[in-house]
């Protein structure tokens, strides 16, 4: 097995990701397990994820969220994944008490601000993860080296 796990290249396609089409059309987007490992390591990194902790992942493994911030974060930090099928909060405030979750990540916060007409309104997403350990985190902007090689 580790030789073979040896013979991948960074740059080697790990898997394709398919886009909603939000800005366009529909479309696979092939990611190298650089770009993976790369990414995830920084969320991990951003979000605070580290050896021991308990990460609840509501995000269903199917997509990005819970796939890559969810297993792959995990196995790379050595926490403990604590899966949950469907949101429902009586159900997640219960599993953070009984299984001591340290981290739950969720939907970007958003806020609306109005301009001067009242059917104008702004929307400013953040990526967040809350954390036990009493440390939010939010990052807004610039790229968190996500992107090709």
């Amino acid at each position: 097995m580790r030789e073979r796990a040896e013979t991948i290249r960074s740059e080697a396609p790990s898997d394709i990701i398919f886009t909603s089409g939000t800005t366009g059309s529909p479309k696979g987007a092939v990611i190298t397990h650089a770009q993976s490992l790369r990414c995830y390591d920084v969320w991990s990194e951003l979000a605070g994820l580290r050896e021991g902790d308990r990460y609840l992942i509501v995000n269903p493994f199917f997509h990005t969220f819970g796939y890559k911030a969810g297993i792959i974060a995990c196995l790379m930090r050595g926490a403990t994944m604590v899966p949950q099928s469907v949101f429902n909060v009586d159900t997640v405030l219960a599993n953070v008490a009984a299984e001591r979750i340290s981290v739950l990540p969720g939907r970007p916060p958003s806020t609306s601000h109005s301009s001067t007409t009242p059917s104008a309104t702004t929307t400013t997403s953040r990526p967040c993860a809350w954390s036990s350990r009493g440390r939010p985190w939010s990052r807004s902007g610039s790229s968190s080296g996500c992107g090709a090689n």
